[in-house]
């Protein structure tokens, strides 16, 4: 019972207020041989209006189109950032 109800709690949409405290590229190889080859994650981390934070990665654009100290509305799925006040319009690839 106790599973159902952590994927109910994963599929089901969060909205609170937030405030970005942090923006982070992450280098990491792809490769297990650690290889030349270096891919970035670009994260955003969120204090949310409890005090917990969160962080979600998200594409490049997504990450130059906001700045730390910036509040609004955060709108998230899991581990999915859906949007973010003003700054980070929710889309739908469908």
């Amino acid at each position: 019972m106790r599973l159902i109800a952590l994927r109910e709690h994963i599929r089901k949409k969060i909205q609170c207020h937030a405030i970005l405290i942090e923006k982070n590229i992450l280098h990491h190889s792809p490769t297990a041989s650690g290889a030349s080859l270096i891919e970035e994650d670009y994260e955003l981390t969120f204090q949310l209006e409890d005090g917990k934070k969160r962080s979600f990665l998200v594409w490049p654009m997504v990450f130059d189109s906001v700045c730390c100290g910036e509040e609004g509305i955060l709108k998230y799925k899991g581990d999915d950032l859906i949007s973010f006040g003003k700054h980070i319009k929710e889309f739908d690839l469908n």
